[in-house]
């Protein structure tokens, strides 16, 4: 089935991917799973499983935790972007004790190739990396799981985990930027939007 939302049409899959990176500032195991399933709560993820060469409906879920995720190394399901299109999705870790960083990074994104099949982006590095419609989905999946479990950092934009980080920006967004921030300041969570695009 060659449709946005299928996992064995290996299309699907590839081309990077358009993304929530969530610099957690934490590094044990418990808070990393505390961020891990208040993202995939606030996105509405249907279902949690381990393999991408089985559709959901032919393989068995797994436990959304820490510990699937370091089995698994990614952890997949489908949900729904703005308008109602259902597509595949996926989470990744990068843990502070296999790079030495001070937290950890939880990456919540949708493959480039699923996104180019719904139409809302097309073919292009420019429109990987200025989405309004996409960067405003994620930037209220990052607020709603900041309600239940803040973090240092959201990062949203194509491939944006690592591209910076707190401590580097020190607090304050750039005045010109081509991906989105979710900065917490003193009045809560701040999104702010691409100011600059390709």
């Amino acid at each position: 089935m060659n449709s946005p939302s299928s996992f064995l049409y290996h299309p699907n899959w590839c081309g990077g991917s358009y993304e929530l990176a969530i610099e957690t500032g934490t590094r044990d195991d418990a808070s990393f799973e505390a961020f891990l399933q208040a993202v995939w709560g606030a996105a509405g993820v249907q279902g949690c499983y381990g393999r991408k060469d089985l559709e959901p409906e032919e393989q068995v879920s797994v436990p959304c935790t820490a510990a699937s995720l370091a089995e698994f190394h990614a952890l997949r399901g489908r949900v729904r972007l703005p308008g109602g299109i259902e597509v595949v999705c996926h989470v990744m870790a990068v843990r502070s004790q296999e790079w030495g960083g001070e937290s950890d990074w939880l990456d919540f994104g949708i493959p480039m190739g699923a996104l180019e099949a719904t139409g809302l982006v097309s073919c292009g590095r420019d429109s990987y990396v200025s989405s309004p419609v996409l960067n405003a989905w994620f930037g209220e999946i990052g607020t709603r799981a900041f309600a239940k479990t803040p973090f240092r950092l959201g990062l949203i934009g194509f491939e944006t985990s690592g591209c910076t980080d707190f401590a580097e920006l020190g607090g304050r967004v750039p005045e010109t930027s081509a991906i989105a921030y979710l900065m917490p300041g003193d009045g809560g969570l701040g999104y702010h939007p691409v100011s600059v695009h390709g």
